[in-house]
């Protein structure tokens, strides 16, 4: 699936919405959606880690989760739309439920650049961990980049800051 812009931006506006719920919960500013072919929500979600104490509660994991419950195993067409780049438990969650795209506002990288202790990613970026694969998703990075990198400089000035 390759989405068209104003669908990208538009899921994304969403993601940085439940992003900063996420912030104002005293989450890290992490939101994902999916969304079908047509651009029709199917779920959304941010992450709960702190809220809950369960490392695996990422926003990208449970919106997977969510989209699986409300659709069935089987999201091939769906569009994973993220703040930031998913880790490698999200994208393997992804990938699984059979996501062919996922995009995402800033890199693993910048992430660490702008938070070094945020961010201790074991699998690495996505076009890593589908080295060597023949299925693969499809990567669309720095939709709405400013936007999502905002989130971080906020956090990092405000109460998420080291």
């Amino acid at each position: 699936m390759t989405p068209s812009l104003p669908v990208l931006e538009a899921a994304m506006r969403l993601a940085i919405a439940e992003a900063k719920r996420a912030r104002e919960e005293g989450d890290l500013p992490y939101g994902a959606v999916i969304v079908a072919a047509d651009g029709r929500l199917v779920a959304a979600c941010h992450d709960t880690v702190a809220e809950t104490g369960d490392p695996t509660r990422h926003g990208e994991f449970d919106v997977v989760r969510l989209a699986v419950a409300r659709r069935g195993g089987d999201l091939a067409g769906c569009l994973l739309v993220s703040t930031a780049e998913p880790c490698g438990m999200c994208s393997a969650a992804a990938w699984y439920a059979g996501i062919e795209t996922i995009a995402y506002g800033i890199s693993m990288t910048e992430l660490k650049e702008l938070r070094p202790d945020s961010l201790e990613e074991p699998l690495g970026p996505i076009a890593e961990l589908y080295r060597g694969m023949a299925r693969r998703p499809f990567a669309v990075p720095g939709v709405l980049r400013a936007a999502c990198l905002a989130l971080w400089t906020g956090a990092v000035a405000g109460r998420f800051g080291s």
